[in-house]
């Protein structure tokens, strides 16, 4: 069955669902797969690069955690042969949508020109509108919505710390409905630094 994955089947899925349009992983800061697909992005010329400095602290801090890919399967990567890039897999979904306009975790161009000119011969019979089907500029397109992605499940059982000179301040926790806070434990800490305050 064809799927498009655009921005209307992507937020049809989440209103179906009742959770939040898009991703709430979806940056740097909180996801290693957006973080590699931006990364390697930059590296490959299609997009700017993250400063090297910002990309080498990411890299650094994400690859001490448990979320970060442990072997070749699991990483994101693009494939590229005479300086034309073919594949690209384990792609964060947001991240090929700001990309190529797909919420798709895999892309492949076509093979050779045999292929492409097989499959627009196909779509010109069918009378399938040029720029409106992602099948005109891509061989396969493997859609993914956010919450089918293997590490929403594990990141959304992860509160996020916000902190301040190193002290833990409150906690953010991902939810159905956007993004939870432990009010009692954020009163708990205003009050112990209202008491710090005015000795």
């Amino acid at each position: 069955m064809f799927v498009n994955p655009d921005l209307r089947w992507y937020t049809c899925i989440s209103e179906r669902k009742a959770i939040t349009p898009r991703c709430p992983f979806a940056t740097v800061e909180r996801c290693p797969r957006s973080y590699q697909s931006l990364s390697l992005l930059g590296e490959v010329g299609i997009s700017s690069k993250i400063a090297p400095a910002e990309d080498q602290r990411l890299l650094e801090a994400w690859s001490k955690t448990d979320v970060w890919p442990k072997t070749m399967e699991q990483q994101t990567a693009v494939a590229s042969s005479d300086g034309e890039h073919h594949l690209f897999s384990n792609f964060c979904p947001e991240v090929s949508f700001e990309t190529f306009g797909l919420f798709a975790v895999s892309l492949s161009r076509f093979a050779d020109e045999i292929d492409r000119n097989a499959r627009h011969q196909d779509l010109s019979m069918s009378g399938t509108a040029h720029g409106r089907d992602w099948r005109w500029n891509w061989e396969y397109a493997q859609e993914q919505h956010y919450t089918d992605c293997p590490l929403y499940s594990v990141l959304h059982a992860k509160p996020i710390t916000i902190t301040r000179n190193g002290e833990e301040i409150f906690q953010l926790r991902p939810s159905a409905y956007g993004i939870t806070i432990d009010l009692k434990r954020l009163w708990s800490k205003l009050k112990v630094w209202r008491k710090a305050r005015t000795k």
